[in-house]
């Protein structure tokens, strides 16, 4: 018996924390579809809403394919002569431990 009540005692603390979490059910609306925060109800002027975010997240893209552009270039140009001097030196070990601790 004593063995049991080892093995299931994990389950019998989790139910008593959900019996005394306090869960609510999920509010449902009354009237209309639940917007976020910053939406405005009005339909048109949710649309301009909408046609900003579109542009602000298209910006936020081109932004992000610039990058990747500029970073595939400098990977493609090579290692830089810092790269190249740190490889070159015989013993790295050392030099590697003070970069981790630094």
């Amino acid at each position: 018996m004593k063995r049991v009540a080892l093995i299931t005692a994990p389950m019998w603390i989790a139910a008593v924390m959900l019996f005394f979490a306090d869960i609510k059910p999920v509010p449902t609306p009354d009237e209309g579809p639940v917007l976020p925060a910053g939406v405005p109800q009005d339909p048109s002027s949710r649309a301009a809403w909408l046609e900003a975010e579109i542009k602000r997240a298209r910006a936020a893209a081109a932004a992000s394919e610039r990058k990747a552009a500029a970073l595939e270039e400098a990977m493609k140009r090579g290692p830089g002569p810092m790269e190249v001097a740190l490889d070159n030196l015989p013993a790295q070990h050392a030099l590697a431990a003070v970069a981790a601790a630094a």
